[in-house]
């Protein structure tokens, strides 16, 4: 059975080492869908408008559901040893991302592109544009450029500063881009390379993995990338030239952006998104500004949650034993022997039922996984990072292809939660729990059928329960609505007096009144026995009685003398 996985854990471990412009495009792009078995990926345009939907960060969570893929189970045929799913998607998106020195240049392209746009519609709405791209800031970004990119040519950055002096009087508009197109990318010994998808290869374990696109790296590309689009700053602080590149390239294109929303608020309009789409710079996901400088959605305002150890408990989770290494099989355990009872079919029958389980004992495996939980006992987490390779390309390749090649085996050791929490844990999305709970219900399933449950609601499609307690028989139990009101009134003559919510709610009684009713409260008498009673109390209780009977007698005589003697004149 397929099941759906939610990897916004890994993809934010990736990108967030490159907060800015790469980052960004890094999250928009997995925004969109990865999915290849499901046909839901936005369409570029249609995402660039859901930036101005207006939308709380909760609602645009519900909206990107795109994002979740889907992941075939272990159980399906061919997927045991080649699990296509959140791992090839995931490792697809890391190749994609894990982008050369060609791939680095052509991004810069698109950048200046950008840059070059939002100068245009700035004076279209009229607003000069020096405002916002002053010269000031502009020599930062070539300086940063240099600095980033090309740091062994050292006089390069003066001569790239001296150059666009001399042209800016020329084109007082896009000098800036010109410096790039002119001076510095020829200077910059690499192709620009776009990028295409190169598609898929099998290893010689016959496991799907991502081909890698041709381009060019260096040994500390990884270096390369934190210095273009990381955040931390090389040089003093206040100094714009001692950021990164990407820094200043997003924060001069946040500035324009907003200058032209403010503007269009001015002249009581609402800003019109699309036009800062650029249909050509699609390939690279930067069609428009609005993608370089955030993300549709923060995937840390996701709610990430820790799974608990006790879910090991659960009726059906429980029959896969995840905290117990069934290296050895499934049939030592005291629960499964309780259901081979009840199996009424051959032996081979009943070595596919338990395969079943362990199919799905390694879907939980999967979906743990690739949601961001830290499996024991593996060291190595489902989310990567470029730099884990130490500078060596080899060894970060190998790291890319990791989550399509960890999921490819049933997994037989144990791996549930250890309640330690410093063993190993890791919060995952709330859908990791859903889906959890969904494999719960199905493994419970399976296990009532074998016994013979069904559930109330559900006829019963054969004899297996005919002769079964009454409780779980479907027809042993029918609801019906009864009125309280008048059932009480038939059987009991008298009405129910409703109880008012002033009445269970009313001031509680003071202290005084309290003990004001302690003292008129009257003491409990003792209950006396016969044997009790001491002889003499006994006497004289017997003289009262008498002496009383006597009284009474004496009254009744007295009364019919006198109705007799007086009766003529009654």
């Amino acid at each position: 059975m397929p099941f759906q996985i939610n990897i916004d854990a890994s993809i934010l471990e990736t990108a967030s080492k490159y907060p800015y412009i790469l980052g960004n495009l890094m999250v928009n792009d997995y925004l969109r869908g990865l999915d290849d078995l499901k046909d839901n990926r936005i369409d570029e345009e249609v995402f660039l408008a859901m930036f101005a939907d207006g939308l709380s960060t909760n609602e645009r969570f519900g909206v990107v559901k795109h994002r979740t893929i889907t992941q075939m189970s272990a159980n399906d045929q061919t997927y045991a040893g080649d699990p296509r799913g959140a791992g090839l998607a995931y490792s697809k998106w890391l190749s994609k991302w894990y982008i050369g020195m060609g791939r680095a240049k052509h991004i810069f392209d698109c950048a200046m592109d950008l840059i070059s746009l939002m100068k245009k519609l700035l004076n279209e709405d009229g607003v000069d544009h020096t405002e916002v791209f002053t010269q000031k800031y502009e020599e930062a970004i070539i300086r940063s450029f240099c600095r980033c990119v090309l740091p062994d040519l050292r006089t390069l950055s003066e001569e790239a500063i001296a150059w666009y002096r001399h042209a800016l009087p020329h084109n007082t508009i896009h000098c800036l881009e010109l410096c790039f197109e002119e001076y510095l990318m020829p200077k910059w010994n690499v192709k620009a390379v776009a990028w295409k998808d190169p598609g898929l290869r099998k290893t010689e374990d016959g496991i799907t993995i991502p081909a890698r696109q041709i381009d060019v790296f260096i040994d500390s590309q990884d270096q390369f990338l934190t210095a273009c689009f990381g955040r931390e700053a090389s040089g003093p602080q206040g100094d714009l030239a001692a950021q990164s590149v990407g820094r200043l390239i997003q924060r001069i294109l946040e500035e324009a952006v907003g200058k032209c929303i403010t503007q269009s608020m001015e002249n009581e309009a609402k800003f019109d998104i699309k036009r800062t789409y650029i249909e050509e710079l699609g390939c690279e996901e930067m069609y428009s500004p609005m993608v370089c400088i955030g993300s549709y959605v923060h995937l840390e305002n996701e709610t990430f949650v820790p799974v608990q150890p006790s879910m090991a408990a659960l009726d059906g989770i429980a029959i896969c034993h995840p905290n117990e290494d069934i290296s050895a099989g499934l049939d030592k355990f005291a629960d499964i022997q309780e259901i081979r009872k009840s199996f009424d079919g051959t032996p081979d029958e009943w070595q596919r039922q338990l395969r079943y389980v362990v199919g799905v004992r390694s879907d939980i495996w999967r979906c743990l996984k690739a949601s961001g939980f830290i499996v024991k006992p593996s060291p190595r987490m489902f989310a990567r990072n470029y730099d884990a390779g130490n500078g060596n390309t080899d060894e970060v390749l190998q790291s890319i292809n990791y989550p399509a090649e960890c999921l490819a085996t049933l997994h037989l050791v144990a791996f549930w939660p250890n309640p330690n929490q410093k063993e190993d844990g890791g919060p995952v999305p709330k859908e990791c729990i859903q889906t959890l709970n969904d494999i719960n219900v199905d493994l419970a399933n399976w296990k009532n059928k074998h016994l013979g449950f069904q559930p109330i609601a559900i006829p019963v499609p054969n004899e297996k329960n005919v002769n079964a307690p009454a409780p779980i028989r479907p027809e042993a139990v029918r609801p019906q609505d009864v009125e309280v009101q008048n059932a009480i009134f038939f059987d009991t003559g008298h009405r129910v007096k409703r109880v008012r919510e002033a009445d269970i709610f009313e001031e509680p009684i003071p202290e005084a009144s309290l003990e004001l009713l302690e003292v008129r409260t009257p003491k409990r008498q003792k209950v006396k026995f016969y044997s009790d009673v001491k002889p003499e109390e006994a006497e004289e209780a017997v003289a009262e009685v008498v002496s009383s009977q006597i009284w009474v007698w004496g009254f009744l005589l007295m009364l019919i003398l006198g109705i007799f003697t007086y009766r003529k004149q009654f």
